[in-house]
């Protein structure tokens, strides 16, 4: 028993979404427990889970059928590449699993500077829409939205590849390396925006269009963010 009592007691969360309210009598019961803790696989403030690894992550299968190798070769897969531009489109591929996504496919449904489908098909093994997240890369701009209420671990790759990202600044729940002491920063190493204007997608790229200037440093700054703390050196620390 004395043995058992020498270890630190962890609540180890691997769903999509948080758990553990961030109530008072939680907060007491944590804040008594000196040696408890509770880790998931993303922060929100409305939960007591501090930000952890994500399954994607340990197994980056789980991101993409197609990634066979280990965390360690993946990442430097996908940041050493040198891949040429083949679209200068804004790029989404996902479910059709909430009303923003369903919104996205609709409004830009005839668009020539936004690339959003859904992967949603149930009858076949390889939907219709589906890219190899691999050769998300081919396109100019990539975005990133939240699917089902919980935490998007797929961003952590897409700051690997050496584009200019789109990422939502009122998405609450936020992976471990943006609430780190050195995160990456809206305007510095990506596009922020709001979940509530889908509707400014093309004014944006449109603008990133006619000056390639703005384009260039921020991907080369996302690029720098992810060589410098997204190695698997980082990541094991952590």
């Amino acid at each position: 028993r004395g043995l058992i009592n020498d270890f630190n007691q962890i609540v180890l969360n691997v769903k999509f979404r948080n758990l553990i309210k961030n109530k008072r009598e939680n907060n007491e019961y944590i804040k008594n427990s000196a040696n408890r803790r509770a880790l998931g696989m993303c922060y929100n403030s409305l939960f007591l889970e501090k930000a952890f690894i994500p399954y994607y992550l340990t197994s980056p299968s789980f991101a993409n059928k197609n990634f066979k190798l280990n965390l360690k070769d993946t990442i430097n897969m996908l940041i050493n590449a040198d891949k040429p531009i083949k679209y200068n489109k804004l790029l989404f591929r996902g479910s059709n699993n909430n009303n923003y996504r369903n919104f996205l496919y609709k409004h830009y449904k005839n668009s020539s500077l936004c690339d959003f489908k859904s992967t949603s098909n149930n009858e076949i093994s390889i939907p219709k829409n589906y890219i190899d997240f691999e050769h998300y890369s081919d396109h100019k701009y990539i975005l990133d939205i939240p699917g089902i209420d919980g935490h998007c671990p797929r961003r952590f790759y897409l700051f690997l590849m050496n584009r200019v990202l789109f990422i939502p600044t009122d998405d609450p729940n936020k992976l471990f390396f943006e609430v780190w002491d050195d995160p990456p920063l809206p305007n510095i190493h990506y596009i922020p925006y709001s979940m509530k204007k889908l509707g400014d997608f093309e004014r944006k790229v449109e603008i990133l269009e006619k000056n390639d200037d703005i384009y260039k440093r921020i991907q080369q700054n996302c690029h720098d963010y992810a060589k410098t703390h997204l190695t698997f050196d980082k990541i094991e620390n952590y």
